[in-house]
């Protein structure tokens, strides 16, 4: 028997986002709301790390830790809690758990840490409860996923890259063969973060009155480059520093740049590193699997 499970979980990139002002309806939703959207989205080898074990305390326990654990919520506003309370009322069974997530991912950079969180202990425990689990049809951890946010789906796809359209439900594979062997940096500044839920009000406000924003890619770029032009600098620089293309992902605020080799990444982290208050180059090949116990 099962009693305790590592995952990885990772980041991801947003090589291209649309987002429209269709909200998902309020029946499914819980009170968070969801955009319409479409975009192709990229995972990332850059983990936090998560370790969900049965605890004989009857009630769900989480403890972050690491580089980007402060500030970041362990109770009831957790959506990993919410992750973990969710499939417990599915399975209509009660048990206590422990979960340990090492934060290696930063918060409100667009690169979908807590989403990714949430679905990898969703995993978990399917694994860890696979007896009361195991006659809970796909749909309906899909549902819950959806429930939690809309990168959560695409994070619990087995899927490497795909397009992801509606509300961040439909996640359809599609090859990364061009993406492999390439090098890919993500940088944030001092002192800029994103909030989400802001970050969409920005988008709301900027379309009330630019209502053209077809010649960019992801959508958030030009009212986040407006509140922070510093970030719309640093992707220029990328650009500059021979990137094959570079870009906001998710919400912000992180910045990704995509590099054909090596050699290119390092002379880019040489030059720009030094601005920023995180930095990290990977390299993108087969993800590995991620669950062991």
């Amino acid at each position: 028997m099962i009693h305790k499970i590592h995952i990885s979980a990772p980041a991801k990139i947003n090589l291209s986002l649309r987002i429209d002002d269709t909200e998902l309806p309020h029946s499914l939703r819980n009170g968070t709301s969801l955009h319409k959207l479409e975009g192709v989205f990229l995972k990332i080898p850059l983990y936090d790390e998560i370790i969900v074990s049965k605890s004989p305390k009857k009630k769900i326990e989480i403890r972050y830790f690491g580089k980007f654990s402060k500030g970041i919520p362990n109770n009831s506003e957790s959506i990993v809690f919410l992750a973990a309370k969710k499939f417990f009322q599915k399975i209509r069974f009660s048990e206590g758990i422990s979960i340990a997530i090492e934060k290696n991912i930063p918060p409100s950079s667009g690169l979908g840490g807590a989403s990714s969180d949430a679905a990898a202990v969703l995993k978990s425990l399917i694994e860890l409860f696979s007896e009361q689990a195991q006659n809970i049809e796909q749909h309906h951890w899909r549902e819950i996923c959806l429930s939690l946010g809309s990168d959560v789906p695409f994070f619990f796809s087995p899927y490497t890259k795909a397009n992801v359209s509606g509300h961040g439900e439909i996640c359809e594979e599609i090859s990364d063969d061009d993406f492999s062997g390439k090098f890919i940096s993500i940088a944030m500044l001092p002192k800029i973060l994103c909030n989400t839920k802001w970050a969409y009000g920005e988008l709301d406000a900027y379309r009330s009155l630019h209502k053209n924003t077809a010649e960019v890619i992801n959508d958030f770029e030009l009212p986040i480059f407006a509140h922070f032009p510093d970030l719309k600098k640093l992707r220029d620089d990328f650009i500059s520093l021979d990137a094959k293309m570079s870009a906001l992902t998710g919400s912000g605020s992180a910045i990704f740049a995509v590099f054909t080799t090596k050699e290119k990444a390092l002379q880019a982290k040489k030059v720009l590193e030094p601005l920023c208050s995180f930095w990290k180059t990977v390299e993108i090949k087969k993800m590995p699997p991620v669950l062991s116990h």
